[in-house]
């Protein structure tokens, strides 16, 4: 390890204007040798011996106004204590059986600063001041970090200077403010869900169970080593991570924000390897920020521990455009039988000068709760009669004593999604006391400095319809389909949501998809639904399933068929279900078009 370094070694990197000579003028700022050596990206850039100025010619076509651009580094190898840290590091202490007393503060030891020494009771965090001030569109971090002996996991948050102060410990508002809707508390950092801010967490305990109904949600015994992203007070995502970060090993760590036109993508990698790429995160704005560390280790011998800290904020930028908000379905009653689907026609507006457009689904309990799970649909009844499923909705088992919202993204609808349209939400089914429903669409315009999304040509219908695996009913299974892309047509993908009911419900089921010669294969299952972010529920809520779990948005199989679009002929689509027959009612509820993209 190098030296240690402090935000006084930071250094700022900006365009400089043009000389009166009319030569372009370059401004080289010279980093420290050992955080060249710790970022290679800074090394290779500085590494130039000489430059060649050349005037500017009249002909010359007049250069784009530059962005503003900041570059700002954090970096921390905790070689050793200095003298007046930068960091402040915090033990939160609780009385319980598991959790002494006694506190322990995290302490900078055999050049790693370890947040939990493996006594057991460590709740502990680090947080760094605001080392750069105003919003970033990028922000990414590098670290190293260990986790073992049962300690329960690790975090990394861009804290909200706005929630959390320019300075001070991690969770300082905790004791005066706390979430959203819940009482004030000190944070898990296991589950880090802070007040305006993202949030990753690296979980490594989920214990199995062989109950049904308990609340833990590890039914099928799976590995203990999770990944899950936090904003403002929720957890939006979380995954199996498929590297094991569990073992007391040294596990190399890098997170990549990049905020984007209607929130923002993230990308996470363990050792190299992806847990998420460009994971988008709706409705999540460029903030102010600065950064901490927690980790929480109750047991004895738990052990977490952090090292090789850089961390980047890039292009500096101002506060993007909020979006522009149309209202459709609101608190409609959605119950059972003739009352479980409700439509309506609205006027939305010209969507041209936006680039996203998000659709966000909010389920309210009534006063007699709902406990059942429901498959509902959210769909546009175009003017030909056809039926365009916008999202796919698997209610929660026990809709009770709170409120449930999802986002969606419909970008790919938006030549649909104008105008005077007809909408549709069904509850489904014949059992429970329904809901409220509020259905509203969010039209986001392109930031500045922002890359466009890819541009699209419009949709291919192909099929909404049930199969069904009931003997005598293979007259159900889909036909064949013929679609002719737009002639400017680059890129064609076909998105299909599938999920099984009945017999089919928890059981894998292999299908194929053919367009024209080429067959794509993939198996309906769902094998991460003890992971929704709304758990624990009542019911099997935990149970593996095909292609849905209760409390979730149905999955989509995307598939890139622009290979078979090179020869510019008509493309034939077939899906071709599990050759299988039942006693007893099993089907899938198929939902399949194909986009096209002008590039």
């Amino acid at each position: 390890m190098g030296r240690c370094f402090w935000p006084s070694a930071t250094r700022e990197i900006s365009p400089q204007p043009a000389s009166p000579s009319g030569f372009a003028q370059l401004s080289l700022v010279f980093v420290p040798e050992p955080l060249m050596l710790r970022l290679p990206f800074l090394s290779s850039l500085f590494s130039l011996t000489a430059i060649l100025l050349l005037p500017a010619s009249a002909q010359d076509a007049p250069a784009a106004k530059q962005e503003k651009t900041s570059t700002a580094q954090l970096v921390e190898n905790f070689e050793k204590v200095p003298e007046k840290p930068v960091y402040v590091v915090r033990n939160q202490i609780t009385h319980s059986p598991r959790r002494p007393s006694s506190a322990f503060d995290p302490k900078v030891e055999k050049g790693q600063l370890v947040l939990c020494p493996g006594s057991g009771g460590a709740h502990s965090s680090v947080a760094w001041p605001r080392l750069v001030e105003g919003r970033h569109r990028r922000v990414e971090a590098h670290f190293s970090f260990r986790l073992g002996g049962g300690a329960q996991g690790l975090s990394y948050a861009l804290l909200a200077t706005s929630r959390f102060g320019a300075e001070g410990p991690a969770f300082q508002l905790y004791r005066a403010k706390g979430l959203p809707g819940r009482k004030a508390s000190y944070p898990d950092w296991d589950e880090p869900n802070l007040w305006g801010s993202l949030a990753v967490a690296f979980d490594g305990e989920n214990p199995p169970t062989d109950d049904p109904f308990d609340e833990r949600g590890n039914v099928h015994g799976q590995p203990q080593h999770e990944v899950s992203l936090h904003w403002d007070g929720r957890e939006l995502r979380n995954r199996q991570s498929p590297v094991d970060f569990t073992k007391g090993e040294p596990v190399k760590a890098r997170v990549l924000v990049d905020f984007v036109s209607g929130g923002a993508e993230l990308t996470v990698e363990l050792n190299g390897v992806k847990v998420y790429e460009r994971e988008f995160l709706p409705h999540v704005f460029p903030y102010e920020s600065r950064i901490g560390f927690g980790a929480r280790g109750e047991n004895r011998g738990a052990i977490a521990s952090l090292d090789d800290v850089a961390v980047q904020w890039q292009l500096a930028c101002e506060r993007f455009p909020a979006p522009m908000l149309q209202r459709t379905f609101r608190s409609e009653w959605m119950g059972i039988q003739k009352h479980s689907t409700v439509t309506g026609t609205f006027e939305l507006p010209d969507n041209r000068p936006y680039e996203r457009i998000l659709m966000s689904i909010h389920l309210k309990p009534l006063v007699k709760r709902d406990e059942w799970d429901r498959l509902g649909h959210v769909s546009l009844i175009d003017k030909e009669g056809r039926i365009w499923e916008l999202a796919r909705l698997l209610t929660p088992f026990m809709l009770w004593g709170a409120e449930y919202r999802w986002d969606v993204d419909v970008t790919h609808f938006r030549h649909l999604l104008q105008g005077k349209v007809q909408l549709s939400a069904s509850g489904g089914g014949n059992v429970g006391d329904g809901f409220a429903l509020d259905l509203d669409f969010h039209y986001y315009k392109r930031p500045k400095g922002v890359a466009p999304l890819p541009e699209l040509l419009g949709l291919g219908y192909l099929w909404n319809q049930a199969v069904s695996f009931r003997k005598g009913k293979r007259d159900s299974w889909p036909k064949p389909v013929t679609l002719t892309p737009p002639a400017q047509t680059q890129r064609v993908v076909v998105n299909c949501c599938v999920t099984g009911h009945g017999v089919q419900e928890f059981r894998p089921s292999p299908r194929i998809l053919k367009v024209q010669d080429k067959a794509y294969e993939n198996t309906l299952w769902t094998t991460d639904c003890y992971l929704n972010p709304y758990r624990p529920q009542y019911g099997t809520w935990k149970y593996n399933r095909a292609g849905w779990g209760p409390g979730s948005i149905g999955r989509t199989w995307r598939v890139d068929v622009s290979e078979q679009w090179a020869a510019r002929a008509p493309l034939r689509f077939e899906y071709i279900p599990e050759d299988k027959t039942f006693d007893k009612w099993a089907s899938h509820q198929l939902v399949a078009y194909a986009i096209y993209y002008a590039e």
